[in-house]
């Protein structure tokens, strides 16, 4: 069931956050023996400032290859989820060499350099520093691309990082194999936020396996967690609680929302239970003689 957690509440980010949480993309932080050590890349800089950022290259095949490296711009629709790559409208950041030559098992320490031009506007700005070469094995030849994604916010004094819990729904009553629940994160703030989220099942004598994952929501975007734990065998009083915590500022969002859970064998018994009593009472009354008079 973690799985399809994951799957849902999974969006932009990186390629190995917790329990595989994959990019939507065909690029990645390894591919086919290309490797890129980040997947992910934070950045904060004022106007006027400038930086370097430094990430490996390893070359994990058993033959040479010539890397081009590159910079472009990313974005993610909000609704698929797809990531695309261009070409960027601000060129503030440019790798130390067009190009490198790795031969089998070698890495590489790639310098990226980010000038922020004095009157740049505030904000967050999304790039790829981005990694290619082709590969000929036999009579195919492909091209590979590795990428780290790189969350470059120009800080003007008026970064902020909200958020809320939208459009939840809990259900107060449970009947069957599983509890379904819903609910929204948004992001309400200026810049990303990478989050660590948790879902649990709780009760007095009983608590389910933690849900748990990491993931990023861009700014104004929300995403859907959609998911059913395994119901208990024994009825009560459960309380679904959920929550998630802004990586970057440790700060934690905790919701709780009671759930009666009445499993279908209960149900089954007290019908049971009607039926007898109905049959008894019927019984009873069939072998009742008038009293004479």
């Amino acid at each position: 069931m973690s799985h399809r957690f994951l799957a849902k509440f999974s969006v932009l980010g990186g390629v190995s956050f917790l329990l595989c949480l994959t990019m939507p993309t065909a690029l990645h932080a390894t591919s086919d023996g290309l490797k890129a050590s980040s997947s992910r890349v934070e950045l904060s800089l004022k106007a006027g400032e400038a930086k370097n950022t430094r990430i490996d290259v390893t070359n994990e095949s058993t033959q040479s290859m010539k890397v081009r490296l590159q910079v472009k711009a990313f974005s993610v629709d909000p609704k698929t989820r797809v990531t695309s790559f261009h070409p960027s409208d601000y060129n503030w950041i440019t790798p130390h060499t067009p190009t490198i030559e790795l031969g089998p098992a070698e890495k590489r320490e790639i310098t990226y350099r980010t000038v922020i031009p004095s009157d740049a506007v505030e904000g967050e700005y999304y790039y790829a520093l981005m990694a290619s070469t082709t590969l000929k094995t036999g009579q195919t030849t492909k091209t590979i691309q590795v990428a780290s994604l790189m969350y470059l916010y120009v800080d003007g004094g008026n970064m902020r990082r909200t958020s809320d819990v939208i459009d939840s729904q809990i259900p107060s009553f449970a009947f069957g194999p599983t509890i379904p629940y819903k609910f929204t994160i948004q992001n309400t703030g200026n810049v990303h936020l990478p989050l660590h989220g948790t879902a649990q099942l709780q009760g007095s004598w009983w608590n389910s396996p933690t849900e748990q994952v990491r993931a990023v929501i861009m700014p104004k975007q929300s995403r859907e967690v959609d998911n059913a734990f395994i119901a208990p065998f024994m009825p009560g009083i459960y309380t679904l609680k959920y929550s998630y915590t802004d990586e970057a500022t440790k700060t934690t969002t905790v919701k709780a929302s009671p759930i009666i859970y009445i499993p279908v064998w209960v149900l089954a018994f007290w019908v049971l239970v009607g039926l007898i009593v109905v049959w008894l009472w019927q019984r009873r009354k069939h072998h009742v003689r008038p009293t004479a008079v």
